[in-house]
C-alpha cells in the first residue's frame, strides 16, 4: 500500500511539468509549425498551456484549449473561421493578459465545448463578428477593454464585468 500511496505523491508532485507549454516564437499562422516552440501544431488535448506573444492568426476552423495571449501578443481570427474552445476543467480556454489583444473576424465559440471554467479578459477583446459566450464565461477585469465592431449591430457577449472595465460601441 505505501507503494501506491508513493506513485500517486510522485505523480501530483510531478503533474505541472508533464503538462508544459507551447510559446509562439514569432509572427504566423496557428497552422504553421514554424510558429510554435514545439515545432507543431498546438493540439486542443495535449494539456499544454498555448502562451502567445506574437501575432499568430488562426485562418482555417480550430479547436483550441488553455490559450494565453501575453501582453503584446495578439491572437486574430480570421472572417469566416470559427474557433471552438475546449474545456478540461482545470484550465482558462482562454486568458488574455494585460497588453495582449483577440481580434476576433469570425466565430469565437465558448459555449459549445465549455461549461464551467471563466475566461478571464485583463486586455482587449476586440470583436467584429460573433462571440458565443455562456452566462458569466466571459469575464472582464479591471482595466479590460471590448471593443464592438460589428456595423450591423450584433450582440455584445454575456460576461461578468468589473465596474472599471470598458466597453466601446
Amino acid at each position: 500500500m505505501k507503494g501506491l500511496y508513493g506513485i500517486i505523491l510522485f505523480v501530483l508532485l510531478s503533474a505541472p511539468s508533464l503538462f508544459g507549454q507551447i510559446t509562439s516564437l514569432n509572427d504566423g499562422d496557428w497552422d504553421d509549425t514554424g510558429t510554435w516552440s514545439c515545432g507543431c501544431v498546438p493540439d486542443p488535448f495535449g494539456f499544454q498551456e498555448v502562451r502567445i506573444s506574437h501575432n499568430v492568426t488562426i485562418d482555417d476552423d480550430a479547436e483550441v484549449n488553455w490559450v494565453r495571449v501575453l501582453n503584446g501578443g495578439q491572437l486574430t481570427v480570421d472572417a469566416g473561421v470559427t474557433v471552438t474552445f475546449i474545456e478540461d476543467f482545470i484550465n482558462a480556454p482562454l486568458y488574455i493578459e494585460s497588453g495582449g489583444r483577440v481580434v476576433n473576424n469570425g466565430t469565437l465559440d465558448l459555449i459549445t465545448q465549455v461549461y464551467i471554467t471563466e475566461s478571464p479578459v485583463y486586455g482587449v477583446l476586440e470583436n467584429s463578428s460573433v462571440v458565443d459566450a455562456g452566462e458569466a464565461l466571459l469575464h472582464f477585469y479591471a482595466g479590460s477593454r471590448y471593443v464592438h465592431n460589428t456595423s450591423s449591430g450584433g450582440n455584445i457577449p454575456p460576461a461578468i464585468w468589473n465596474k472599471t472595465s470598458t466597453v466601446e460601441i
